[in-house]
């Protein structure tokens, strides 16, 4: 495995991680894992996830308590 790849694969769980775990957005998420341009993460997301981020928090969003 190159390092590319394994940073990118670190990136990318890490995302889906905080796609499924926090109400962030998406951009933020993406600004999180060094992709700072909203489209470029969501389309390197789908490539890698084979959904969008959208798709990924509604299949797999944690059960979040409401703040306060």
């Amino acid at each position: 495995m190159t390092f590319q790849r394994l940073l990118d694969e670190i990136r990318f769980e890490f995302a889906a991680h905080l796609l499924s775990g926090t109400a962030i957005t998406a951009a933020e998420v993406g600004a999180a894992v060094s992709l700072i341009d909203a489209f470029a993460f969501s389309r390197a997301f789908k490539a890698w996830a084979g959904m969008s981020p959208t798709e990924w928090r509604l299949r797999h969003a944690e059960q979040r308590e409401p703040p306060g």
